[in-house]
């Protein structure tokens, strides 16, 4: 065999391979370009679902923050009035009330005593709820 005819033949080889690969990527591009179009779709379906959960969810966590503000405040309120109470009764002083003491309280003083006392675990109390809630 003449070596043209071997260049030929290799020329021909050439040609057909390129022809081939030439097919091949117009048909990956074509392949590409829709599965980018799919793609693209999907990623914008994900996006307006995200965003139509993320509209739903803010006014629930708005609300749900609004109720942790308040009960905070409340939790604050009761703290405080269960201090004012405490200062109260620790500015009556009942030390001589006491067993052993000398002094019999009168029973004004002891129903004060007891009002504060009650106050004092109401508040306690109605913190400890808030807590727990």
């Amino acid at each position: 065999m003449s070596h043209s005819t071997q260049n030929r033949e290799r020329a021909v080889q050439l040609i057909t391979r390129r022809n081939m690969l030439q097919r091949r990527i117009k048909q990956t591009q074509k392949q590409l370009a829709a599965l980018e179009g799919e793609a693209r779709q999907a990623l914008e379906v994900s996006l307006r679902t995200d965003q139509a959960a993320l509209a739903e969810m803010i006014p629930t966590l708005e609300a749900l923050q609004a109720d942790f503000r308040q009960d905070e405040e409340r939790i604050r309120r009761k703290t405080q009035e269960a201090i004012r109470l405490k200062a109260e009764w620790q500015s009556r002083q009942f030390p001589n009330y006491l067993p052993g003491g000398s002094v019999p309280p009168n029973p004004g003083q002891i129903l004060g005593f007891l009002a504060i006392l009650a106050a004092m675990a109401a508040i306690v109390g109605g913190v400890l709820l808030l807590l727990n809630k």
